[in-house]
């Protein structure tokens, strides 16, 4: 919360320490915002990186549901969601995007109206400040071109398979609870 009040500009990205973005992650995201200034948050692909490998992209396991999601393009490699669509996903059990940290861009004014990051939580905080945040937004866009490197390694918080279970069931109520 520190960071997103310090910082200077009108939108905010994310870098988790072991991740990394790749060369083209910003000005990619940028252009969508540029052009469809009605969306709230950008988010893009991502792929696991084990030891240096690189695994599956985030976007083509189906546990993501992106393929899914009624979606419509914005660009060649952007696609717009609305969040009804997202519910209506979510109430299914067949999406929860994939949302990753390192991956999303979003405007600081709406980080800060909804509280920022909860720092009671010891883990899970972005999944649960995400929860927060997308209902407030009618649509998102995905940029499907993995734009981050999400690097897979025994201390990610995702081994916890339990917790993730129960953030995942939480963000899925928060943003059901988004007015049709």
């Amino acid at each position: 919360n520190a960071g997103l009040r310090a910082a200077q500009g009108e939108w905010v990205a994310l870098l988790d320490a072991d991740d990394y973005w790749m060369p083209e992650k910003l000005a990619e995201q940028w252009a969508v915002v540029q052009q469809f200034p009605d969306i709230g948050l950008v988010t893009g692909n991502y792929f696991f990186d084990q030891a240096g490998k690189r695994g599956i992209n985030a976007y083509d396991a189906p546990s993501t549901g992106y393929e899914r999601l009624p979606k419509s393009a914005l660009t060649p490699t952007a696609v717009r969601v609305t969040i009804a669509d997202l519910s209506a996903q979510l109430a299914q059990g067949n999406a929860w995007l994939g949302l990753n940290s390192s991956a999303v861009l979003f405007r600081k004014a709406d980080a800060l109206a909804v509280g920022g990051y909860d720092t009671s939580l010891s883990r899970l905080e972005d999944m649960e400040f995400f929860g927060r945040l997308l209902p407030t937004f009618s649509a998102i866009a995905l940029v499907a071109t993995p734009l981050v490197a999400y690097r897979w390694h025994g201390a990610n918080s995702t081994h916890h398979h339990a917790q993730m279970a129960e953030c995942h069931v939480r963000f899925r109520e928060m943003v059901l609870q988004t007015p049709s």
